[in-house]
């Protein structure tokens, strides 16, 4: 009864289907999943030009009624957690009235810690982290990188020896064939172009001196970006592609973009993706247990490939949790780190836990407070401004209960982030929006003066 129920909502998809073939277990999570409130799914269609009978399922978690933000639904649902990783998404093929499962790109399991919300960065205390984290636990603590999520997922092979690569944002994926030794640039930009139906100038247009249409387009830049940088190494993208594919890895990583920063500064030009997990799953769809010894080893192996990951450090298991959350808290210029904690016994990777910086969460509530000033337009009232930017930082920082004389530093950008912002904003509405959404770091470098200085 339940494969019948599962199969009706897939011919809502495709009509006249018979069959799904996957794994007895894999049937129980679709069953699960599509019955569950708080799964949204997506659908994509691979044109036939690119790969026939593709198609791409997205299923993420999100927030219904009294559960508005998916770390909550998550820790209320173990097997969520368990099977629903972020950035999850199914490729089938469909052959006459069968639906095959392909491959599954299964990205790292949700994590918990300081974490992104809408509005804020909610940090959690000091009793969690212990609990999360208990001193003398094993540790590799490794960089969070500052940009969007990134996903690769190699799913097939074809007879000319393309690879069928699947690639894309959290919840925004693509399927592409390429062939590293053959494929060119203008054929890469023409499957970019099938899917793009309306993102008006592509592949004409200058991305940097549009950053708007870039940004809400992001999937074209890091599409485009990571397929030609396969294409300028043919024999280091084959091997990528190849081990991939065997091992039914997943490689996670951010796409960090000049043209749009999030709050850490990039140097014009830069466009790159830093890597920082290699994963996979089991038949049942959970995750598939890993050792931190083999993720330095993974991460080891696609530098020495040619791609770019994140730094990594195994830390010693004296480590003091407490003094090195404190340690975290005071860098500058930069996001936090991720910690991977360890089975003290077998050295498998148990969880994976964020430590925001102050320098983060501060900016990231000033950005914020900026951005629902401007939708009220408060931004041409200087004093108004520097009050509510007091307000906003006094709030972070009683998150983190420092010394006065660093609250006090902290203090001090509320006046020079208002003084950027007013000058900024004499220029008009119109390109201060443009400065706020793509250079906010300009505006974090000018406010930074007065924190050094006090």
């Amino acid at each position: 009864m339940e494969e019948k129920s599962t199969l009706g909502w897939f011919n809502k998809q495709f009509s006249n289907l018979k069959a799904l073939n996957c794994s007895p277990q894999q049937l129980q999570n679709f069953g699960y999943l599509i019955s569950n409130k708080n799964i949204k799914t997506k659908w994509r269609a691979v044109p036939s030009s690119i790969a026939e009978g593709y198609h791409l399922l997205g299923m993420q978690v999100v927030g219904r009624r009294g559960l508005r933000i998916d770390d909550q639904i998550y820790r209320k649902s173990p097997r969520l957690q368990q099977i629903v990783p972020r950035g999850l998404c199914f490729v089938f093929k469909r052959e006459t009235d069968t639906l095959h499962l392909i491959s599954i790109v299964y990205p790292t399991s949700k994590f918990f810690g300081d974490d992104d919300q809408d509005e804020e960065v909610v940090v959690v205390d000091d009793d969690e982290v212990q609990k999360e984290v208990p001193q003398g636990t094993r540790l590799i603590s490794t960089e969070k990188a500052n940009g969007e999520m990134f996903t690769v997922t190699v799913v097939g092979q074809t007879a000319d020896g393309s690879w069928l690569i699947v690639l894309g944002s959290k919840n925004n994926k693509f399927l592409f064939h390429l062939n590293p030794k053959k494929t060119t640039d203008r054929q890469v930009k023409s499957m970019i172009k099938e899917y793009s139906g309306n993102a008006d100038g592509y592949p004409d247009i200058d991305m940097e001196a549009k950053p708007g249409w870039t940004y809400m387009n992001v999937w074209i830049e890091m599409s485009e970006f990571f397929l030609l940088f396969l294409l300028s190494r043919p024999d280091a993208a084959d091997s990528f592609c190849r081990r991939l594919h065997e091992e039914k890895w997943t490689a996670c990583g951010e796409f960090e973009s000049f043209i749009h920063p999030h709050l850490v500064p990039l140097q014009r030009g830069h466009k790159t993706v830093k890597f920082f997990a290699l994963t996979s799953y089991n038949e049942e769809g959970s995750p598939r247990e890993t050792s931190g010894a083999q993720r330095l080893k993974d991460l080891d192996w696609l530098q020495e490939t040619g791609f770019e990951t994140v730094t990594r450090l195994e830390l010693s298991p004296t480590t003091d949790i407490m003094q090195l959350r404190r340690e975290v808290w005071h860098r500058d210029g930069e996001e936090g780190l991720v910690l991977l904690v360890l089975n003290p016994d077998n050295g498998e990777i148990l969880r994976m836990f964020k430590m925001k910086t102050v320098w983060y969460v501060v900016y990231r509530g000033l950005r914020e407070k900026i951005r629902n000033m401007m939708k009220r337009g408060g931004l041409n009232k200087p004093d108004q401004m520097k009050s509510e930017f007091r307000k906003t930082i006094q709030k972070k920082l009683d998150i983190f209960k420092l010394h006065d004389e660093d609250n006090k530093r902290w203090l001090a950008v509320a006046d020079s982030m208002s003084d950027a912002v007013t000058k900024a904003y004499e220029e008009g509405e119109d390109k201060f929006g443009d400065i706020f959404r793509y250079r906010y770091p300009d505006l974090i470098e000018k406010s930074e003066s007065s924190r050094m200085k006090v």
